[in-house]
Order: C-alpha cells, then sequence, then structure tokens
C-alpha cells in the first residue's frame, strides 16, 4: 500500500523480523497472555529510540475507542519532537516514550484509554500505548490481516481497523498516532483511508487502537 503524508508519496517497509530472540514473534503472530486469551496481532517490529527491536501488539477490536483525543489541550507536549518537516520524520520515538510524555503534561482520553489496557505475557505486565506514526501506517498496511485474524470482530465490528470512509464512527475525524505534527496539531489516518492530515487539531474526536510494545531483546 502507498500512503501519503501531505503531498508526499511514501511506501512504508514492513521489517518482519527484529534483533535478539526475535523468532518468537513475527509480523502476523496472534498473542495470548498468560491466560491464554487473545490479546492481539503482531503488525510490526519496531527499532526503538535506545536501540532495541520490540514486536508492536495491534490489539484486538473490543480494546479500541472510539472518540478518545490525542489531548484534551492544543499545547505542544515539550519532551518529544516536532514533525513539521514531512521529509525529517523519524520513527525513533516509541509509542510508550510518546504517550508517557503525552499523560505527563496533559489529559488526553486517548492515551489514558491505552494505558488502561493491561496484559501479562511470559510473567510480564505491558500496557497498551498510542502507535506513533510509524507503527500506525504498519497497522493500515495490515489491517486485512488484522481484521481477519481478531476473534472479538464478530461482537465489535464496528471497531475494527477502518477500510474505508463508511466504516469511520459518525463525529469521528481520524485514526490518532501519538506523533506531533505541529505545535497544535498531530498525525492521524483520515477517513480515506490513506492520508495524514497534517492540520488536525489535537482535541478532535478520532479512533484510537492501542499497541503493546514487547522487547525482543534485552
Amino acid at each position: 500500500m502507498t500512503l501519503f503524508i501531505g503531498e508526499r508519496e511514501i511506501t512504508p517497509t514492513i521489517i518482519t523480523q527484529g534483533g535478539g530472540s526475535a523468532d518468537k514473534y513475527k509480523v502476523g503472530d496472534r498473542v495470548n497472555d498468560d491466560s491464554n486469551n487473545p490479546v492481539g496481532t503482531v503488525s510490526s517490529i519496531f527499532f526503538g529510540e535506545n536501540n532495541k527491536h520490540y514486536a508492536v501488539v495491534c490489539l484486538d477490536a473490543e480494546h479500541r475507542l472510539w472518540g478518545g483525543k490525542y489531548s484534551d489541550s492544543n499545547t505542544q507536549i515539550s519532551s518529544i519532537p516536532l514533525y513539521q518537516d514531512y521529509n525529517k520524520y523519524s520513527n525513533t520515538d516509541s509509542a510508550t516514550k510518546n504517550t508517557t510524555a503525552i499523560l505527563g503534561q496533559l489529559s488526553s482520553t486517548g492515551c489514558s484509554h491505552c494505558r488502561s489496557k493491561s496484559f501479562t505475557i511470559d510473567g510480564v505486565t505491558y500496557y497498551g500505548q498510542l502507535p506513533n506514526l510509524n507503527e500506525l501506517f504498519q497497522i493500515c498496511i495490515l489491517k486485512d490481516i488484522i481484521n481477519s485474524n481478531d476473534p472479538t470482530i464478530s461482537s465489535y465490528n464496528s471497531q475494527k481497523i477502518p477500510t474505508s470512509a463508511v466504516d469511520f464512527a459518525s463525529g469521528s475525524s481520524c485514526v490518532w498516532s501519538s506523533t506531533q505534527r505541529a505545535w497544535n496539531g498531530a498525525f492521524g489516518l483520515t477517513p480515506s483511508g490513506e492520508y495524514f492530515s497534517s492540520s488536525l487539531s489535537r482535541t478532535t474526536a478520532g479512533f484510537i487502537i492501542p499497541v503493546l510494545e514487547i522487547p525482543l531483546e534485552n
């Protein structure tokens, strides 16, 4: 799939496996918690700012939220970068770092919803995060696989990964990422299903898709 940031066409590359013990998780794998309850689908392998690989797990439909906001104020988050120049976007700012920074400075229905989700996997408890822009790209690319793998879709069909404008809930204008675009805006996937807006107000109601970031190496 080709996506666009503003008018710049990009084709993100999916890393199908990372370093360390990455063979444990590959893109498309299903992940269960320690009680064997389904959690979500591995949507990408993320290489973080601490030079570690993480399996990014897109949580199933039952864990998502329509109507969440990036933040309840248009104030810039001081501890994470702005990406006003699309060509300089870097994916090294993890969802965990971004979500922590947003909640540390402002109230956010979207980030608070993500953090309310917790799962114990291999004895470690992981909390939901609002995906960064690159992680959200990968979710969009794999949306058909993620939707088809999800055992909760039958009960939460309205919360599947949007595949077109008709899948967007009334009053919701985007799917939010945790990446800042400008001092008063952030990146979100619009109802076209392929375009990222450069001017979405942080207080816009949107769709929240929490992810887990599970480290693949010590």
